[in-house]
């Protein structure tokens, strides 16, 4: 009778995602400290989450398996979950509430994108990454290729957002696939540092006709979906979903499924 409460799967599941994301976004503020950058990382970054809802837990080991045989469009140099053995980069076990994970911080001083990981045996996941946009390998492609500038830390590219949030899909719908995974699954994406800046295309010929220039500093976006949706065919709803309230902030053109569609096969 004087037996404590325990808290039931469901909520154990929902702090174990939450306490994923909370130490991953931590984690990367501390790498932002010490290791700076021509941005300001500790404002300036994206965090990707999931959760495959209900999923019966497995172990470090199977998720290493799983990650080593991701498909091509889930994989890439510094994507989401990337964990190649043969760099400094090899993940670590860490516990974090009570629960083991797979994590990798990526700060090397040879390539400006950083990142930092973690994939839970819950199999909850959150990946923290620097935008793409800010990389000098962006604004040396687009001041060689033109006479226009690139500031770091100052624009938005749309087709790199897609492109991103499409192989975070993919990774998350292989993992499903090789858990034999069909249920829920919760997503979550955090756009970081939007304050200011403004909608760009490294395409040359590729302009907007007005300044599409965010004002609010975050947004965060939440949402449920089934498995099956992730599958290449539908996933461009999904990536709508991510891309979308964020480039509302912007005030800049719509991003549905279909435009999602064209920006892949373009890019």
């Amino acid at each position: 009778m004087i037996e404590q409460p325990r808290p039931t799967p469901e909520t154990v599941e929902e702090s174990v995602f939450e306490a994923d994301f909370e130490h991953t976004v931590g984690k990367w503020k501390e790498e932002a400290q010490e290791h700076p950058y021509e941005v300001d990382l500790s404002n300036c970054f994206v965090g990707y989450g999931f959760h495959l809802v209900d999923a019966e837990p497995v172990t470090t080991d199977q998720i290493t398996e799983c990650l080593r045989q991701r498909p091509h469009d889930a994989r890439g140099g510094h994507v989401f979950f990337e964990s190649n053995y043969n760099t400094p980069y090899r993940p670590f076990v860490i516990e974090v509430a009570g629960h083991h994970g797979l994590e990798v911080h990526v700060n090397t001083t040879d390539f400006d994108h950083r990142a930092v990981w973690r994939l839970s045996e819950w199999l909850s996941g959150t990946e923290a990454i620097s935008y793409w946009e800010d990389t000098a390998r962006i604004k040396e492609a687009v001041e060689h290729r033109s006479s226009l500038t690139w500031e770091r830390g100052q624009h938005i590219w749309i087709a790199q957002q897609i492109s991103y949030a499409n192989s975070f899909l993919a990774t998350v719908k292989h993992i499903a696939d090789y858990f034999d995974f069909t249920g829920d699954v919760r997503i979550r994406v955090l756009f970081s540092g939007l304050s200011g800046r403004n909608l760009r295309s490294t395409n040359i010929g590729v302009y907007y006709s007005m300044d599409y220039r965010a004002r609010q500093n975050t947004k965060q976006i939440d949402f449920v979906l089934k498995a099956s949706d992730l599958a290449a065919e539908t996933r461009s709803s999904a990536i709508a979903s991510i891309i979308q309230p964020m480039n509302k902030l912007t005030q800049g053109p719509v991003v549905n499924a279909e435009s999602v569609v064209r920006s892949l096969r373009a890019n």
